[in-house]
């Protein structure tokens, strides 16, 4: 009877032991592709609300294989619009839920969480970084 209680104690225990250790989705495109609305911009260390600026604007994450994306944007300055795109972002997990954003080696930006921010120099060579919400 004792054999019994003590094989019912540990039962549990081995069963729990035999979780397997990789449970995360190594799928990172996946993770984060979809439609990001433009939600701010950080320009000289400020950011600003996007409806403080002229800019308005999306971005599209399509996966194209599990790390790596096609970054589309689709935007206005003004009333001049824009689009384009830029084909095998790679990928790479930040932790956290962030994954970074990398193009030919060069770090260009973030996505996860919800949110998505990306690095981007105007005609002028002005650096800026827009901020999207899923």
């Amino acid at each position: 009877m004792k054999k019994l209680i003590y094989l019912l104690l540990i039962l549990p225990l081995m069963l729990t032991s035999c979780k397997k250790d990789n449970d995360v989705d190594p799928d990172l495109a996946k993770k984060i592709a979809g439609n990001y609305t433009f939600s701010s911009i950080i320009m000289d260390g400020k950011t600003y609300d996007i409806d403080e600026t002229n800019i308005s604007g999306e971005a599209d994450l399509e996966r194209e294989t599990a790390t790596t994306v096609t970054l589309s944007l689709d935007f206005s300055i003004g009333k001049q619009s824009n689009s384009g795109s830029i084909k095998s972002i790679e990928l790479k997990d930040a932790g956290n839920g962030e994954v970074e954003l990398a193009k030919d080696g060069d770090y260009i930006g973030t996505a996860g969480n919800g949110k998505f921010s990306f690095k981007m120099t105007d005609s002028e060579g002005n650096k800026f970084t827009i901020i999207g919400k899923h």
